[in-house]
């Protein structure tokens, strides 16, 4: 019988107000990855993201990013979004994200807002859960 290796999951935010600054129309990223998790990136094996967002406005986005750094002064942003772009109220789970490369010595994970048109101030209710499977 095969072992199955390790999962830690943890609550990122619960509906969390999120919002647009009126201004830009490229992403704005707030960290949400607690501090004493920073370092469980050369540990993963996966990340796999589970969403739900409520009470949006008509033209409010996120997504789900990760970066990496070696220092945990300079990042860099993974290959691809955990999650996302999304756009409509409701839950959903991502693919297990399994870039080994981008599991740096630090890791965090950013959610970012932004209008899917215009500028205007745009929110919504976010809640996310990460699943990490640490290496066996």
């Amino acid at each position: 019988m095969a072992c199955k290796p390790p999962i830690r999951v943890v609550e990122l935010a619960h509906d969390r107000p999120f919002s647009t600054n009126g201004n830009d129309t490229n992403y704005i990223y707030i960290d949400v990855l607690p501090d004493h998790l920073r370092n469980i990136g050369p540990f993963l094996a996966a990340i796999t993201v589970h969403a739900q967002l409520k009470n949006k406005t008509a033209n409010f986005e996120f997504e789900v990013q990760g970066q990496w750094s070696y220092d945990g002064e300079t990042w860099t942003p993974f290959a691809n979004a955990l999650a996302g772009p999304i756009t409509a109220d409701g839950q959903t789970v991502s693919s297990k994200y399994t870039t080994a490369s981008d599991f740096g010595l630090f890791i965090r994970i950013r959610v970012g807002v932004k209008p899917t048109t215009g500028t205007a101030i745009e929110s919504g209710l976010i809640s996310l859960t990460a699943s990490f499977e640490l290496l066996s």
